[in-house]
């Protein structure tokens, strides 16, 4: 193997690994201020990437519109599950909460299928140019678009956990949740923002990913193990790691 095709497998796992890595944040930040593992992960990536396509192509929303109509509403649909699945399952331990997110995930693939059908879905490339050349190998421009967003990602989150009293609060709930309780803080609350925060960046991982990766309803789960192989490579619940194990 010459040092051109090691430069292109290394550019093409760098393009796999950023889109694992954005759904090891969400796998990320759900478990700092939970404790649990969210296996419907990949499902709100599966959202992400078949909405933004949909409403961009079938609907002729501008990409930047269709792509914040996107993020926003799967993380409206992500905080609602917590509030109707998981909370529902309050009294149970907590494998019997992760197996509701798994639950979860195949009635989103299921509602997925009804409403969009069976047919994969994508876009075009952000950037009018498909690739650059980096050195004699070549690299989609979309793997740019990964890389910087998960790298800005990661840095929103980090500013949010040390700045803001809500990121704080996240903070607080995954070390005690009852010192934190007693503090004022509502792990409750606090568990809701946690996977608004997860369904919004899973989201976000559709949207980027989309036009490298066509989108179906059956994606949801592949992705799930994928990305939470990444999170226990970069360390469970570490944001830079989450970044670091995908790529």
């Amino acid at each position: 193997m010459g040092s051109t095709e090691i430069l292109q497998f290394a550019l093409s796992g760098l393009t796999v690994g950023s889109i694992y890595a954005l759904i090891a944040l969400g796998f990320a930040v759900m478990l700092n201020a939970t404790y649990l593992l969210n296996f419907a992960q990949g499902q709100f990536v599966m959202l992400g990437g078949m909405m933004v396509a949909i409403l961009a192509a079938r609907q002729g929303w501008s990409v930047p519109a269709a792509i914040l109509a996107t993020v926003a509403i799967v993380a409206g649909i992500s905080g609602l599950c917590e509030r109707v699945f998981v909370v529902g399952a309050r009294r149970a331990d907590r494998i019997t909460k992760e197996l509701v997110t798994l639950g979860v995930g195949i009635i989103i693939e299921s509602i997925a299928l009804l409403i969009w059908g069976a047919d994969a879905v994508s876009l075009p490339y952000f950037s009018d140019q498909a690739t650059i050349m980096v050195g004699p190998a070549m690299m989609p421009t979309q793997t740019i678009w990964i890389m910087g967003m998960s790298l800005l990602a990661m840095l929103a989150l980090v500013s949010f956990y040390r700045w803001t009293i809500h990121g704080q609060a996240m903070l607080a709930c995954s070390m005690n949740r009852e010192a934190a309780s007693l503090m004022g803080i509502r792990p409750a609350a606090v568990a809701t923002l946690s996977f608004v925060l997860g369904g919004g960046l899973g989201a976000l991982g559709g949207v980027l990913i989309v036009p490298l990766v066509p989108m179906s309803f059956s994606v949801g789960l592949q992705m799930s193990i994928k990305g939470f192989s990444a999170l226990i490579v970069g360390g469970m619940g570490s944001i830079p790691g989450a970044i670091v194990g995908g790529l």
